[in-house]
Formats: structure tokens, C-alpha cells, sequence
């Protein structure tokens, strides 16, 4: 069943778009210098951990599409697309605007949790978790 392994993925991309679609004023008041690295690594990572979680998902016996067969394909795309449609609901949010660099680290992001997952499988690091 196709939803009984992504509940993890749901959860997540749920907890992306609370986490990152806040008002501008509900934000924290930080350095600007701190805060713009730190702001691309969030990025990064919860987008690193959204792909992990969604292509091991997709791993496990989904026949839905033939998704299992093209797993890196939909993952990736999916995990951009929604980064996309993210910062672009973010330009309707008092305070908040559409970043081009947020988009690219939430593409990298991506990329590196799919690669990520791909090695650990590969490598048979979690067993049977994998």
C-alpha cells in the first residue's frame, strides 16, 4: 500500500511547509550574516531528510505508477517541485519572500538525501530497516 510507506514522508513535508511558510514577523530576530548560512543548511537538510524519506518509501514494494522502477526520477522531482511550490507560497506570507538560493539548497538538498539513501542501501548499513 502506497501511503502506509510514505506516512514518514507526509509527516515530514508537512512539518517543511508549518516550518517554513511562518510570517515574517513570527520569526526570530537573528544577525542577518548568521542567519543566511544557517537558513541555506535548514534548507539543505530538510529537504535532504524529505527525499530520504520519501525514495525509501518508494523502495518498499510501491508498484503504484511503477514507482519502485523510476524511485530516483519521481523523488527528486517531487522533493523539488515541492521546495518550488513552497518558496513560491512564501511570497504570499506577510515578511516572507521567494529565494532563488533557498530553491537551490532545497534541490541539493534532494539530490544528496536520494544519494544518501542509495549508498546506505547499497552498502546494507541499516539491514533490513533499508
Amino acid at each position: 500500500m502506497f501511503f502506509r510507506h510514505q506516512i514518514l514522508t507526509f509527516i515530514w513535508a508537512i512539518f517543511i511547509a508549518f516550518a517554513t511558510l511562518t510570517p515574517g514577523e513570527s520569526m526570530p530576530e537573528v544577525n542577518f550574516w548568521d542567519f543566511a548560512n544557517a537558513d541555506k543548511l535548514a534548507h539543505f537538510g530538510v529537504f535532504a531528510v524529505l527525499s530520504f524519506l520519501m525514495i525509501r518509501g518508494f523502495s518498499l514494494k510501491s508498484s503504484l505508477f511503477g514507482l519502485k522502477n523510476k524511485k530516483i526520477i519521481f523523488t527528486i522531482v517531487i522533493t523539488i517541485m515541492y521546495g518550488g511550490l513552497i518558496e513560491y507560497a512564501q511570497s504570499f506570507i506577510p515578511g516572507r519572500s521567494i529565494e532563488f538560493n533557498d530553491m537551490l539548497a532545497n534541490g541539493f538538498g534532494s539530490a544528496i538525501g536520494v544519494f544518501v539513501y542509495l549508498f546506505l542501501k547499497k552498502n546494507n548499513f541499516f539491514g533490513d530497516f533499508l
